[in-house]
């Protein structure tokens, strides 16, 4: 790994998550604007976007924006926020008594001039549609609470564009990003019990030589790209997290200022510690 490569892994924040509010009609997947700001740049010839936004906590779609998702909305109780209006993506979840209609789908009060309360309940019995998989997808994932608060994790890192992403905002990163750069360009990093490292193997040994050898509960070895937050520096005595192949006793990183302890034989507890010592 090049030098500018490795300076840009270990000085990634692994332990920040990602929030989506834009999500891929093409793709099916929400979409990080830091993990692949240029997606449909670079993905697809035709822009499918739904752009998501909350409205008293609740996902829905502005109805200005909304048509850029080209699915037919039509029908889809309107509600109004702030001067502006919106489509709702879940279910209402109760009902408004100035309403005598009904949802058709989730029976709750709607609006008059309106059959569904949301984009939800209208995928669910509206049958056909090339996007209709892609909308359920969406409304699921609303419902799962996805989108806004930032709950995805980084796990793959791009050696030609230095930056650390989530692989479900970006598949296929090197294919659509970087057609013309030999494979092996992304690198997988894992996250275990507050670590974020690179599997053996992936990087040359140069780089991770002296730095504790975490076991995975597959067996498998990883090393760790930096330390972990607070709260997680001491382990419990006989962590199977980094057993390594030294004694029982843990002891701290060799890095002035570290608070890391671990078990193991190797000086340093992650590449950006050894790499600061020098």
């Amino acid at each position: 790994m090049e030098d500018f490569a490795l300076q840009q892994l270990i000085g990634v924040d692994w332990s920040a998550r990602c929030s989506s509010l834009r999500f891929c009609m093409e793709c099916a997947r929400a979409i990080c604007s830091h993990c692949c700001g240029d997606h449909w740049r670079r993905h697809h010839a035709d822009k499918k976007q739904a752009d998501i936004v909350f409205v008293e906590g609740r996902p829905a779609l502005d109805t200005e924006s909304a048509p850029g998702c080209r699915y037919d909305l039509t029908r889809i109780q309107r509600i109004v926020w702030e001067g502006q209006k919106f489509i709702l993506l879940c279910p209402v979840g109760q009902d408004d008594l100035r309403c005598h209609r009904r949802c058709e789908t989730c029976q709750h009060t709607i609006k008059s001039g309106s059959l569904w309360c949301s984009v939800c309940c209208k995928a669910q019995v509206e049958q056909g549609g090339r996007l209709r998989g892609a909308v359920l997808q969406l409304a699921a994932m609303a419902q799962d609470g996805e989108f806004g608060p930032a709950v995805h994790r980084k796990d793959l890192f791009c050696t030609v564009c230095g930056i650390g992403f989530c692989s479900t905002s970006c598949v296929a990163h090197a294919h659509h990003h970087h057609p013309a750069v030999a494979p092996g360009s992304v690198k997988a990093v894992v996250h275990f019990n507050g670590w974020a490292a690179v599997p053996a193997g992936v990087l040359p040994a140069a780089v991770v030589h002296d730095v504790q050898a975490l076991q995975l509960p597959d067996g498998s070895v990883a090393y760790p790209i930096h330390s972990r937050g607070a709260g997680h520096q001491t382990p419990a005595p006989g962590a199977m997290h980094v057993m390594g192949v030294g004694g029982p006793q843990p002891h701290p990183c060799l890095r002035p200022d570290c608070p890391e302890v671990f078990f193991g034989p190797e000086a340093y507890c992650s590449m950006r510690c050894r790499h600061q010592a020098g």
